[in-house]
């Protein structure tokens, strides 16, 4: 794609703060038709956006646009955080890489950053040596997900404080030299 829709490339400490802020507004906005409020910034303050291990293995991933962070996601064989709060994880196998934080920019809802960053995780999956991943959709990703192949509907269900449930769907794709491609 053109440099309009913005290059990717492997995130950077120096991202963390742009990263979060864009994840945080993004999640606000067009996660607000899928959780309350309540939900939402429990989520935000208590688990987080951004597990910054991820930056640190070179497995996170930023679309950028003139200094802005248009899209963003990771991956890691590493259990997440919000394991820990999830009622029924059990769909997280640690031995399959766990696609992770993946967000787009609520300013640009629909420009196909969700499938370009994923087209990447994929395919750094792939070259690690992987050929499946598995994912916690959140309830406004789901679509993304469905259309570029992950299956499932097992919910995953994070308690978080103040007794606010965060509904995910556990998801799952067997990957190939081609995936990737067929999802940019």
């Amino acid at each position: 794609m053109s440099e309009r829709h913005g290059m990717i490339r492997r995130a950077t400490p120096a991202d963390r703060e742009a990263i979060v802020e864009m994840q945080a507004h993004s999640f606000r906005t067009l996660g607000r038709h899928h959780y309350g409020f309540e939900v939402i910034e429990a989520f935000i303050l208590h688990v987080g956006t951004l597990d910054p291990h991820l930056i640190e293995d070179r497995t996170f991933f930023v679309i950028e646009r003139d200094d802005a962070i248009l899209a963003c996601g990771g991956w890691s064989v590493r259990r997440p955080a919000y394991a820990l709060h999830a009622a029924n994880d059990a769909e997280l196998a640690p031995q399959v890489p766990i696609v992770r934080a993946v967000y787009a920019s609520a300013q640009m809802p629909r420009q196909g950053l969700g499938r370009r960053i994923m087209a990447e995780i994929e395919a750094d999956i792939l070259r690690a040596g992987y050929d499946r991943a598995c994912l916690t959709a959140t309830l406004s990703g789901l679509p993304l997900y469905r259309a570029i192949g992950y299956r499932g509907d097992a919910p995953v269900v994070m308690s978080l404080p103040g007794g606010h449930p965060l509904v995910g769907i556990a998801m799952e794709k067997r990957l190939d030299s081609g995936s990737a491609h067929r999802a940019a």
